[in-house]
């Protein structure tokens, strides 16, 4: 069973409407951009979800890391909701 917080996430990410901060910069909030749990320099949704090193970590110890393979954000869209639903 998938939380409602990873399936409201999730389904945000997949309108493009995950507030990242990156996002958050773009509607006029001027927030730091770098990502709040790798200190990376941009936190955008191809780094929430794809490059981030804790994304990273937490796709692999899932039980969906043997069905993601995770190349481009715009897969997400895709892939994501039918393995949540």
């Amino acid at each position: 069973m998938v939380s409602a917080l990873a399936l409201e996430s999730s389904l945000r990410a997949c309108k493009d409407i995950l507030p990242t901060s990156t996002k958050l910069n773009t509607k006029g909030l001027h927030l730091d951009t770098s990502c709040p749990l790798c200190l990376a320099p941009v936190d955008d949704i191809d780094h929430t979800f794809l490059t981030c090193p804790i994304a990273v970590q937490s796709w692999a110890l899932s039980f969906l890391n043997q069905k993601v393979q995770l190349q481009s954000a715009d897969q997400i869209t895709s892939w994501l909701p039918n393995l949540l639903l």
